[in-house]
């Protein structure tokens, strides 16, 4: 069991590795802090710990992984655990979501004064926020057991739409950084705006999802 300063140490240290990366940077730092170590002493304050702080900063990593691996008696460092699919969209969609919505505090901070409108900047918030809401839901229905069919359309239509919403907005407050700017953080921006066009295509395209919605939740006919 890990008590004392040497848990108030662990707390903080998990919460500023959360607050300051994500994906395989925030893997390298919760390795580095001994995360691994952890989840062998002390597996309900290691799992709480990383979890409740990914939930608060919106970051992701593969310690879900872990914690899977650890529990069916496998060797949880660089472990993978292939996870079921929600008819056609993958579990990966929750992290999908808390990364858009780390991206989007980050384009508030740094965007120049006055370059968003707050209408927009709503606008965008509340698409995201829907999508990480369904897509909370979706993951319990999976947890409990229910068959996922047609219905996940809506998710693969929302997670299209609050992808191409948040880099819109990008482009529109930082113009000039994702059009010309060539230092690392631009060239970021430009390459993920850029691949969001795709976002209505690479889960099925949008209007293919829409006709589903459609046909086979709404019953309103064939769209010939």
């Amino acid at each position: 069991m890990i008590t004392g300063e040497e848990r108030e140490l662990f707390e903080r240290s998990v919460q500023h590795a959360a607050s300051t990366a994500t994906g395989a940077d925030l893997d390298a730092a919760l390795a580095d802090l001994g995360w691994l170590d952890a989840l062998e002493a002390d597996r309900q304050l290691a799992v709480s710990v990383v979890f409740e702080a990914q939930g608060r900063a919106g970051s992701t990593s593969s310690s879900l992984d872990a914690v899977l691996a650890s529990a069916l008696g496998l060797d949880p460092a660089g472990a993978a655990v292939v996870l079921p699919s929600l008819g056609g969209v993958a579990l990966p969609s929750v992290h999908r979501a808390a990364y858009l919505h780390r991206r989007l505090q980050q384009l508030l901070d740094t965007a120049p004064a006055g370059a968003l409108d707050p209408a927009r900047v709503g606008e965008v918030t509340q698409i995201l926020y829907a999508f990480r809401a369904r897509s909370r839901a979706t993951q319990h229905r999976l947890h409990h057991g229910e068959t996922l069919g047609a219905e996940t359309s809506i998710d693969k239509v929302l997670v299209a739409t609050a992808e191409q919403a948040v880099f819109d907005l990008a482009e529109e407050g930082l113009a000039a950084s994702v059009t010309l700017g060539d230092d690392p953080v631009s060239q970021r921006w430009r390459s993920e705006f850029l691949y969001s066009r795709s976002a209505t295509i690479y889960g099925g395209s949008a209007e293919i999802q829409r006709n589903i919605i459609a046909r086979r939740l709404l019953d309103l006919g064939s769209d010939r």
